[in-house]
């Protein structure tokens, strides 16, 4: 793994739903950084590599099909590129465009990043902002802060931190240092049966990395963790946690913190796996 431009932070331009939103969460996070720089990536995906073996082979009229629609997408993201550009003509951006598949793409370009930061709606089960989410999240070795599609970013001032006594959530605090430490408000939460000796581990991780925090118990009643999680960072403009602690598909299966999380989030979520 390539060591990160700590003033780069790549927002992953997938669709046009939340591309705004992307854009904004981006310059939102790029204050914390001295000099940043904000690169807007849209992958131009290669039609060839959307067909499944299976499938019949792709005729030259359906290709060129794709092709138009991928080129109007791309436009219309520039576009909104561009708008959004004017009015933060004060921080360093550049747009990328670049044809092949979604999940190489924002892996390679990701090396550099300190920060991938990609939109993605609850209800999308698939497409490419799907894909490039995760991409980013299990495969770039880099933190990402997934914005819902129709939410309005503002100013990082209040950040929670849903904490479990693992790895990942360690992992996830010790990335989003640079941020914590510019909060002004920083709450350690954590959901269902837990010992507070538990939270005074996170309490003192984080005082070691000179944030200062306070700590929550919530307890679950029986109810989703993810929804007290959610319920918890009401009001907050970030949430960090770590993402996946168990098998994805076992997660999906049975309903895991980070599935509900993703799919009913109201605020930007900094993950880690």
């Amino acid at each position: 793994m390539s060591t990160p431009d700590s003033e780069t932070i790549l927002a992953v331009l997938a669709e046009r739903t939340g591309a705004e939103a992307c854009l904004d969460a981006a310059y939102h996070a790029s204050r914390a950084l001295v000099d940043p720089r904000i690169v807007a990536l849209h992958v131009l995906v290669d039609p060839i590599t959307t067909i499944i073996p299976s499938e019949e082979i792709l005729t030259r009229e359906e290709e060129r099909r794709m092709w138009r629609a991928e080129a109007h997408e791309a436009q219309a993201l520039k576009a909104v590129y561009e708008d959004w550009r004017q009015l933060h003509s004060g921080v360093c951006s550049e747009w990328r465009e670049v044809v092949g598949t979604e999940a190489a793409t924002v892996v390679g370009y990701a090396d550099l990043a300190v920060l991938l930061v990609i939109a993605l709606s609850g209800e999308q089960a698939l497409g490419q902002a799907r894909a490039a989410f995760s991409a980013a999240l299990f495969r770039s070795h880099r933190p990402v802060l997934m914005v819902p599609g129709r939410h309005q970013p503002r100013p990082v001032r209040r950040i929670v931190i849903g904490w479990k006594d693992s790895a990942v959530s360690r992992d996830a605090i010790r990335a989003a240092a640079l941020w914590l430490r510019q909060a002004q408000d920083v709450q350690i939460v954590s959901v269902g049966a837990v010992e507070q000796g538990e939270l005074a581990e996170a309490d003192q991780l984080l005082a070691e990395l000179g944030v200062s925090a306070t700590t929550r118990l919530v307890p679950d009643d029986g109810a989703s963790p993810g929804e007290r999680l959610l319920e918890a960072a009401e009001g907050a403009d970030w949430l960090v946690m770590g993402a996946y602690r168990h098998r994805r598909f076992v997660e999906w299966m049975f309903g895991g913190v980070t599935e509900t999380v993703l799919d009913q989030a109201n605020l930007p979520v900094f993950m880690v796996h």
